[in-house]
């Protein structure tokens, strides 16, 4: 005996119709999560590449810098200098009324401002990375560009007292000196050196582990 068996085919359809619309759904769905996750994934990863950016170029300047106040602060000075600050002082009315030892303090003055101003570009940078540095690394790390951008004013500042100076000297002449002039790690009265020093090691306490990915 044969055994008939009827099928709604209308309702099957229906059926299979409403199953796909939630197949349909569900694949949106993974597609929107998983577009979400890879936005969230990139996101993260270009702000990982723009501390390690900024990291690299605030440690580089910092390396720079402390090149840059080794030159300034060497002791002595090569001809052309002498010849160049003599050159730019010479003509200015106050020049002429000095005797020789003057003029001698006044020349060293000029020979260290001129070594300053070769490296502007590098002074300039300092203001440039402060605001990224606080932002990204936090205030030690403005803090310690902020130490770098004091030594200089220190330098110009001690270049006045040196060339100030009379033939009786003084405290505040010979920290002067020491101010202008590197008289190495071991001088009590280094205190740029030791300034820079701090300054470029509390830097690459911040920015070393960074750029290692620890």
């Amino acid at each position: 005996m044969a055994i008939g068996c009827s099928v709604d085919w209308a309702a099957t359809g229906s059926m299979i119709s409403g199953f796909g619309a939630w197949v349909g759904a569900g694949a949106v769905f993974y597609a929107a999560c998983k577009a979400a996750n890879t936005f969230d994934e990139f996101r993260k990863q270009k702000a990982h590449e723009r501390r390690m950016a900024a990291a690299e170029s605030v440690l580089t300047l910092a390396y720079k810098v402390r090149r840059a106040f080794v030159a300034v602060r060497a002791m002595g000075a090569l001809g052309h200098e002498l010849n160049a600050a003599i050159e730019e002082i010479q003509n200015t009315e106050w020049y002429g009324g000095l005797n020789e030892f003057e003029k001698t303090l006044a020349q060293q003055r000029q020979i260290t401002l001129g070594r300053a101003v070769r490296y502007q570009n590098d002074w300039d940078q300092i203001f440039e990375q402060m605001p990224i540095a606080r932002a990204l690394f936090g205030e030690d790390a403005e803090s310690a560009l902020q130490t770098l951008w004091r030594q200089l004013l220190q330098i110009r500042i001690s270049a006045d007292i040196y060339a100030q100076r009379r033939e009786n000297g003084g405290l505040d002449y010979d920290q002067a000196t020491h101010d202008i002039w590197d008289h190495g790690e071991a001088d009590e009265l280094n205190r740029v050196g030791r300034e820079v020093a701090g300054a470029v090691q509390a830097l690459e306490g911040i920015m070393l582990p960074i750029l290692h990915g620890n």
